[in-house]
């Protein structure tokens, strides 16, 4: 792996992560990715319960087993602030896991190891997304560690904003979307929350995207058709505002530059995806009544 610079947010920084090389402490209850130990050991993490502790601003608790908060550590070698994030995870309740075998979905019990290895796979392949930095198990604990992502603007925002967009610049940010889930998919993966909300565009990188909450990654040697209909039915529905028929058809195509099997199979596909987006739509109305 080339080597990255502990402070290092910026884009060169960003581009220069690819394999990961893991090292772990404290009886391999902690995953530390080896490029930051330096940072973590610096700030005093250096077992498991010490990552679990960190003290943070509360940003997102979306359910009662999982919460992020924001933090910052000190560089070891200027003393500068470095915005990071912890995510906690929680046994799943038993509903969780109920709900989850009567729907045949998959259930993650080691939620953050789990996003720990998808955000890994995702660096391997070459997709953007958050720079790791530490996992780690405490019983039915784990939590995760990660850079934050800066100077960057949401997809949902960006296209809000598409009056004053250059159609060019417009065109350029659809086909990196596309890239990202053809690419993602003919690797085996799915994101099951590919929405607009969870796209970072980083104007400062020539407007590259990165993919973020990665907790519930479907990681599979082949991606299976219903897999590929949920994420493509989550962004049809994201984007149908926003891009026209042209921009939509272009979408396509790139994605199917990606996952030729599915050429021949196109037809079929665009259908279940449209059907799919329907569905999101219709639960949606029926939710915000």
């Amino acid at each position: 792996m080339e080597n990255a610079h502990p402070n290092s947010q910026n884009s060169e920084a960003m581009n220069t992560l690819k394999n990961i090389q893991v090292i772990t402490y404290d009886n391999d209850r902690l995953l530390i990715n080896a490029a930051y130990a330096e940072l973590l050991q610096h700030n005093d993490i250096v077992t498991a319960s010490q990552l679990w502790a960190i003290d943070g601003i509360p940003v997102k608790n979306a359910i009662k087993t999982r919460g992020t908060s924001k933090t910052f550590l000190r560089d070891p070698s200027d003393g500068k602030s470095i915005e990071v994030y912890v995510k906690r995870y929680l046994k799943p309740s038993f509903k969780d896991r109920f709900k989850c075998a009567i729907s045949l979905k998959p259930l993650f019990l080691d939620g953050a190891i789990h996003e720990w290895h998808a955000i890994c796979r995702f660096h391997e392949l070459g997709l953007k997304t958050m720079i790791p930095l530490a996992a780690a198990r405490l019983g039915d604990k784990t939590c995760n560690l990660t850079m934050g992502i800066t100077n960057y603007v949401r997809a949902s925002d960006f296209f809000s904003l598409q009056a004053q967009v250059d159609t060019s610049r417009k065109q350029k940010i659809i086909k990196n979307i596309a890239d990202l889930a053809g690419i993602m998919h003919s690797k085996g993966l799915a994101h099951q929350d590919f929405y607009l909300v969870h796209i970072f565009i980083r104007p400062d990188e020539n407007d590259a995207v990165y993919l973020i909450d990665l907790q519930r990654t479907i990681i599979q040697e082949k991606l299976s058709l219903r897999w590929r209909i949920k994420d493509l039915g989550q962004i049809t529905f994201a984007t149908e505002p926003f891009f026209s028929s042209e921009e939509t058809a272009l979408f396509r195509d790139i994605y199917l530059a990606h996952n030729a099997d599915y050429k021949n199979k196109s037809v079929s596909l665009w259908q279940a995806v449209r059907e799919k987006a329907c569905r999101i739509k219709q639960h949606t109305r029926k939710h915000n009544i």
